[in-house]
């Protein structure tokens, strides 16, 4: 025990009283501290990625509130193609607005029915690329343009992807 807390006339009580009070407040802090500097992790031991989860860099950080089953991310737009589903009609330009790992959403001058299938490629891509087939799932009137909301009809590698934004 200090001999100065003593010599203040304190009883040995109290000191250990202090002292375990002191502690007490330094764990707390240290505590509160840790909490803010690692905060609370999705990544705990035993925890497991929720269905839907991509580990692309692109897609990280996405609103995880949504009720899509992939997390949807705006970007810039890319200019594209679109066409019919085996790529046989004279293409119409349209716009990717957003895009995830489940599909696109398109802006097009013209009308599309919702369960129709089209393809699409980015204008900017060599023309070896390949068509990418969407199945509509929504078609709404935006003004003088109609948005599609686009699933892929089979998943399209990574580079692909990319392709789009």
């Amino acid at each position: 025990m200090p001999r100065f807390l003593l010599d203040l006339g304190l009883d040995p009580w109290f000191v250990w009283a202090l002292a375990f009070i002191c502690g007490a407040a330094v764990a707390v802090v240290g505590l509160f501290v840790a909490r803010i500097a690692f905060g609370p992790s999705n990544n705990r031991r035993g925890a497991r990625p929720a269905a839907g989860d991509d580990p692309w860099q692109p897609f990280r950080g996405v609103a995880a509130l949504e009720k899509r089953n992939n997390s949807r991310r705006q970007g810039n737009p890319v200019q594209v193609f679109v066409t019919d589903a085996k790529a046989l009609t004279e293409p119409i330009r349209g716009w990717v607005l957003d895009r995830s790992v489940g599909g696109l959403c398109l802006s097009v001058p013209e009308r599309v029915d919702e369960g129709i299938t089209v393809s699409v490629r980015p204008c900017q891509a060599p023309a070896a690329t390949p068509w990418i087939r969407l199945l509509v799932r929504s078609s709404r009137q935006d003004g003088p343009v109609w948005e599609l909301g686009c699933q892929f009809t089979e998943p399209p590698s990574r580079n692909q992807l990319l392709l789009f934004g």
